[in-house]
């Protein structure tokens, strides 16, 4: 069996689409598809529906993905040994990132890591917090970073990076105008909320409760499922927001949003790397994590400088 095809059949499947698993892999999307043809050919069974533009694997396919992820994962270790056999610290790692660190702090380190390891290769993969989460436990990620614990007693959980949290308004709102601002104060105006399963949104409604505060009881008008949505959401003064510092400096600076400080509080959480308990760790691996961690620590402390 072609590990090729199989490789492009799991691209299908996770994309859900033809045309954007053929820019994964960098082929035609005809191409793509005659890997599939042949493929379901060989096996003889249908292994994909295609259900309008979405494709959904069918019974057959469902039970060949799980089998060709593990020959993947396997074809990687072996590539991965062989070379480090000779020392070089080379191959692929599937990382997963929450929307933070996955847009404004780990793409950084990954410039720098690629810097030193010229021949590994690292693909980033952003989601939620809790489907980062998921997927490291089953494998389909080899590590995560996210901003929120749950609970799986296949991954653990390290605390790696600091964050803040502000309350980000657009200019000229009337909150800009009051010299002490409490969080029941929010509940005053409409606010724009993450999706369930956001990190952010995870901390934000604990830290609320903690103060005495339902979560539930907030005037929320929209959900969306970025940070980004959230921004122009607020630009658009559809409401307000908690959200991380980092993820709003640009538009401090250039001023199309401005933050509200709470009174005697700041809202300080961390990252945390995940890790999938009882993984064999390649050498690529163990110098992603390592040089992460080192590299996290000179990052929070200029942050903490600020």
């Amino acid at each position: 069996m072609d590990l090729k095809r199989l490789e492009v059949f799991c691209k299908v499947v996770e994309m859900k689409s033809f045309s954007r698993a053929a820019e994964e892999v960098y082929l035609s999307q005809p191409t793509v598809s005659e890997h599939i043809r042949l493929l379901e050919q060989f096996l003889g069974e249908k292994l994909l529906d295609r259900l309008g533009k979405t494709v959904q694997p069918t019974p057959a396919g469902e039970i060949l993905y799980e089998y060709a992820r593990e020959l993947l994962a396997l074809r990687d270790r072996a590539i991965s040994a062989v070379r480090e056999y000779g020392g070089r610290v080379s191959g692929r790692l599937k990382v997963g990132c929450s929307t933070i660190p996955g847009t404004f702090i780990v793409p950084y380190f990954i410039g720098a890591f690629i810097k030193m390891y010229p021949q590994a290769e690292i693909n980033l993969h952003t989601a939620d917090s809790r489907s980062v989460v998921n997927k490291v436990a089953a494998g389909k990620l080899d590590v995560g970073v996210v901003g929120a614990i749950f609970s799986n007693n296949r991954v653990s959980f390290e605390r790696i990076l600091n964050d803040e949290l502000v309350l980000a308004v657009y200019p000229g709102h009337e909150l800009l105008e009051k010299e002490r601002v409490s969080f029941h104060d929010i509940m005053k105006y409409e606010y724009v909320n993450r999706e369930y399963g956001s990190g952010t949104r995870k901390f934000v409604e604990k830290y609320l409760k903690d103060h005495g505060i339902d979560p539930g009881e907030m005037k929320t008008v929209l959900e969306v499922g970025s940070t980004e949505a959230v921004r122009h959401a607020i630009k658009a003064r559809v409401g307000v927001s908690i959200l991380s510092r980092r993820a709003i400096e640009d538009d401090i600076s250039c001023g199309s949003l401005e933050v509200v400080t709470f009174e005697d509080v700041k809202m300080r959480r961390c990252f945390y790397l995940v890790e999938e308990k009882k993984r064999t760790k390649s050498m690529v691996y163990r110098a992603f994590v390592n040089e992460l961690k080192k590299w996290s620590r000179d990052e929070s402390l200029q942050k903490d400088r600020v």
